[in-house]
């Protein structure tokens, strides 16, 4: 079974949030992508024994709480496999610490898009004609260059503007 699409899937690529102390932050996965998160961390200087629990919320979903940090014994939690979200579905982030916490994890392919395609090429092959078995070697890429420079920009825009302001210098 050959698929065009597999050639044209996209790698994972790094997601990171940081949730400042007393705000909520939203965010929400592009059409055809999936939001990962893998692992949530405590800033710096948080307060010593503070518990930090972290919050989600989605508008199908109540919030509900996805773990505590506390400085010193769980400075960091790690979420499994990953909580995913899907294009469409915005996620609203909180917690209730002095500190911001920091939610790293992926962007994927979305797989349910990956099945559509699939099934859309196997439709595709199924009315081609023998005599067009030429098209094989061909490079079926359909991901702009232009696009993947204008997210990977985002993505470094969005890193550097998580760069904590009050980092102490050794």
């Amino acid at each position: 079974l050959r698929s065009s699409h597999f050639s044209t899937a996209k790698m994972p690529q790094f997601f990171g949030l940081e949730v400042p102390k007393g705000e909520a932050k939203k965010f929400a996965a592009d059409e055809g992508d999936s939001i990962v998160l893998c692992q949530a961390a405590l800033g710096l200087k948080p307060k010593a024994g503070e518990r930090v629990t972290v919050f989600i919320k989605t508008q199908d979903s109540p919030e509900l709480a996805i773990g505590s940090l506390t400085m010193g014994t769980c400075d960091q939690f790690t979420l499994g496999t990953g909580l995913s979200f899907s294009a469409g579905e915005t996620v609203t982030v909180r917690h209730n610490g002095s500190t911001s916490v920091f939610l790293t994890g992926r962007i994927e392919d979305d797989f349910e898009d990956d099945l559509d395609l699939l099934n859309d090429d196997e439709d595709d092959e199924a009315s081609l004609s023998s005599d067009s078995d030429d098209d094989e070697d061909s490079d079926d890429s359909d991901e702009d260059p232009k696009d993947v420079k204008v997210k990977t920009q985002k993505l470094a825009a969005a890193a550097a503007a998580a760069k904590p302001d009050d980092a102490e210098e050794p």
